[in-house]
């Protein structure tokens, strides 16, 4: 079976050296074929892939993430139907989204249950859960914990993306002081209102705000609810800075930055992003791609799974009887007035994971039921 690898980011992270690297050391001996497209980094040496037995499909259809109804879905059929390739490396611009990319993965060779919880921005790294199988059944739990980031703050500059990749439309002189950006920070801790980018996937009458800023259009946003629910000024002097945040779902940083500048009277962006924690998952927890395929290469990925329950390690646990196990395995509600009101993992008395619940009343009903199922932090 062909195995799939994604290399994604933006422009300038790295995912040319990251491949190069790849082929030489852990890619050595297999048949492998390189998809990558007109706007990405096209600068992995010609003479060196012909050595290495690369074969190299270009698309000419756009980002892959922006053009999934294009030639993508064809030309990974056709590579696969023409080539047999043991390994498949996907390199998408550096505009590409992970979300994107894994769901055309998806739709052009069937691979239904792969998913993940929260898209990053392409200027972002960090922390990233992948779910596999009946796992993914947990995503949506994950999706709206709160989040932790790692952020750069340039003063000084205003771009059309609210971040260091877009348009330059404004530059100021900047006179704030550290001890005035520290004292900025305290306006938008708790919660606040928060006016969405223009550059980000929230639709309006059916269409993304994205597709409607590269067409040149601006339109009017309605502010939405977040909460700040820390705002620490780590490092920084003169025009750059570097923030922790810690949010609520829906939380864009990069605006952040930008309502910061403007605070300050001076404008701002962000320079740089990184996840550090999403929900239970830390980023001491997570592991890089790079990291897996060199795992597997020489062991069973499966290793690295982590369990789903992991994603509930907020709520205690609740220990049911193999009797009571069967009855909830079959849809039943199991009543016993010796459990408390709360929201429980619930386990057999075998160790078996089985479910997120709810008791009300003496009563446990299900919220999601898991069966034997993992989930991969990235």
């Amino acid at each position: 079976m062909t195995k799939i690898d994604i290399y994604s980011g933006f422009l300038g992270a790295g995912k040319t050296t990251l491949i190069k690297k790849m082929i030489k050391e852990a890619y050595h001996g297999q048949k492998i074929v390189l998809i990558e497209n007109e706007f990405g980094e096209i600068g992995i040496d010609g003479g060196f892939l012909q050595e290495a037995g690369i074969q190299i499909t270009e698309m000419n259809s756009g980002c892959i993430c922006c053009s999934l109804v294009g030639d993508f879905g064809r030309a990974l059929k056709k590579v696969i139907a023409d080539y047999a390739p043991d390994r498949i490396l996907i390199e998408p611009s550096g505009v590409g989204k992970l979300s994107d990319v894994i769901g055309a993965v998806r739709k052009a060779l069937h691979m239904k249950r792969v998913g993940h919880a929260g898209t990053l921005d392409p200027m972002a790294t960090g922390v990233l859960p992948i779910f596999i199988g009946r796992a993914t059944r947990a995503a949506e739990f994950l999706e709206s914990a709160e989040k932790e980031y790692i952020a750069g703050l340039c003063l000084g500059v205003v771009t059309d993306t609210q971040d260091t990749s877009g348009n330059i439309l404004e530059t100021h002189p900047v006179t704030a002081t550290r001890e005035a950006v520290q004292a900025a920070l305290a306006q938008f801790l708790g919660p606040i209102e928060q006016i969405p980018p223009m550059y980000s996937a929230v639709k309006i009458g059916g269409q993304k705000l994205y597709e409607l800023a590269r067409k040149g259009k601006e339109i009017e946003r309605k502010p939405r609810s977040i909460t700040i629910h820390e705002l620490e000024l780590l490092e920084g002097e003169g025009t750059e800075f570097t923030l922790r945040v810690r949010c609520s779902k829906g939380t864009y940083v990069r605006t952040l930055c930008h309502d910061l500048g403007r605070a300050l009277g001076c404008g701002g962006c962000m320079s740089a992003l990184r996840r550090t924690r999403a929900g239970s998952f830390a980023l001491s927890q997570a592991v890089t791609m790079q990291q897996v395929l060199e795992f597997a290469a020489e062991h069973d990925p499966q290793q690295l799974l982590m369990p789903v329950d992991a994603v509930f390690s907020a709520h205690p646990p609740l220990i049911v009887t193999m009797g009571q196990a069967a009855k909830l395995k079959n849809g039943a509600q199991v009543k016993d007035w010796q459990f408390s009101f709360g929201t429980y993992r619930v386990y057999a008395e075998d160790g078996e994971f089985l479910l997120l619940g709810r008791v009300e009343n003496g009563v446990l009903t299900t919220i999601k039921s898991f069966f034997e199922v993992n989930t991969l932090a990235t």
